[in-house]
C-alpha cells in the first residue's frame, strides 16, 4: 500500500476526548433509565445481547487464535453488523412522545457524521489516500458513508489483514 508524504503525518477525526458539555456524544443513561421505570428492562437487554455475545466470541479468538485473527473478526461484516444492532435495539425503548432510545441513538449518529466531516476535510486533492483507525462500533456508519460518497473510495480492511 502506499501511502502519500509525509506517510506519518497522523489527524485525530474524532471528538476524542468528548467533553462533558458535548453536545455530540453517545450516552444511553436516559434510555436506560426510561427502560427501567417504564417496564421496558427486556429491550434493553436485548439491545446489549448483541454486544455481550460479540465479547464472547473475540475473547474465544483472543484465546486461541492470533491478534490478526482478531482484527479479521472484529472488521469482518458477521461483527460490525452484529455490534451496530444495538442501537437498532436500543431505537425501540420509549413511548408516545418520549424518545430516549432514538435520542441517544441519534447523537451516535451525530458522533459518526462529526467523524466523517473531520475526515472529509483532510482530502485536498483526488490523489489523497486515508487510512481510518477507529473504534469498531463505528465501522458500521463510518463504512456506509464512504461508500455513498461518490468521490471516495472504500477498501474493505480484510483485503490487507491477511
Amino acid at each position: 500500500m502506499r501511502l502519500p508524504e509525509p506517510w506519518l503525518s497522523l489527524f485525530s477525526l474524532g471528538l476524542w476526548p468528548l467533553s462533558p458539555d458535548s453536545a455530540v456524544s453517545f450516552d444511553p443513561n436516559e434510555a436506560e433509565a426510561y427502560a427501567h421505570a417504564h417496564s421496558e428492562k427486556a429491550v434493553w437487554d436485548a439491545a446489549l445481547d448483541p454486544q455481550r455475545k460479540l465479547i464472547e466470541q473475540l475473547d474465544e479468538v483472543l484465546a486461541h487464535g492470533t491478534m490478526l485473527e482478531a482484527l479479521r473478526f472484529m472488521n469482518s461484516e458477521y461483527a460490525i453488523d452484529l455490534n451496530s444492532s444495538m442501537y437498532l435495539l436500543l431505537d425501540r425503548i420509549g413511548a408516545s412522545n418520549e424518545y430516549p432510545g432514538a435520542d441517544a441513538v441519534s447523537r451516535w449518529y451525530a458522533t459518526n457524521l462529526h467523524i466523517f466531516a473531520n475526515l472529509m476535510r483532510l482530502i485536498t486533492s483526488p490523489d489523497d489516500r486515508v487510512l481510518v483507525i477507529y473504534g469498531q462500533g463505528h465501522a458500521k456508519l463510518l463504512r456506509s458513508f464512504i461508500k455513498g460518497s461518490p468521490d471516495l473510495q472504500f477498501i474493505d480492511p480484510l483485503t490487507v489483514l491477511k
